[in-house]
C-alpha cells in the first residue's frame, strides 16, 4: 500500500497554499520562526500571505538561510516594506517585520508538494529613499533670441 504524505498539519490548510497568478503582487509577513533545514542548517521561515493583482490570495513559506547571503536577503525585505531605517540604524529584529507588507514579483514553481506560488523577488518600496537628497534639476538658460 503506498504511503500518502500530507505536507500540512491540518487538511484545511491545503487550500491556503494554492497557485495564484504570476507577475506583480503583494506580500504580508504573517509569522516568523526559526527552524533547522533538512541538512541541519538554521534558517528563518517567514509565513507570507501573497496576493496577486486579481485579488487571489495564497500562503507561502519564504526561507532565509543563516549564511553569507542573509544580510542581503534581510536588506531586500526591509527595502520592500519601507523599513530600511531599521536595517541601517538599529539592526533588524524579526518582531519589527511582523505584519509588514510590500510589493513583490510572484512566480509559480514546482515544489515537493506540486506547483506553488512563491516570491520571485521583492520590489523596493517607493518611499525608501526619502532621506536621500533629490538630484538638482538642470537649469536651462532662457534665451529670447532664436538663432535662425
Amino acid at each position: 500500500m503506498p504511503v500518502v504524505r500530507y505536507p500540512y498539519k491540518d487538511p484545511k490548510e491545503m487550500s491556503a497554499f494554492k497557485v495564484i497568478n504570476e507577475g506583480d503582487g503583494f506580500f504580508k509577513i504573517m509569522e516568523i520562526s526559526s527552524k533547522l533545514s533538512k541538512r541541519g542548517q538554521e534558517m528563518l521561515v517567514m509565513l507570507c500571505k501573497l496576493r496577486d493583482k486579481s485579488g487571489n490570495e495564497t500562503l507561502y513559506n519564504h526561507y532565509i538561510m543563516y549564511n553569507e547571503y542573509m544580510p542581503d536577503n534581510i536588506y531586500r525585505i526591509c527595502e520592500a516594506i519601507g523599513k530600511l531605517d531599521l536595517y541601517r540604524d538599529t539592526g533588524t529584529n524579526t518582531e519589527d517585520l511582523l505584519g509588514s507588507a510590500g510589493r513583490c514579483k510572484i512566480k509559480t514553481d514546482d515544489s515537493d508538494y506540486g506547483k506553488q506560488s512563491k516570491i520571485h523577488r521583492f520590489i523596493a518600496h517607493q518611499n525608501v529613499l526619502e532621506d536621500e537628497p533629490e538630484p538638482e534639476p538642470e537649469l536651462i538658460p532662457h534665451d529670447d533670441e532664436v538663432p535662425f
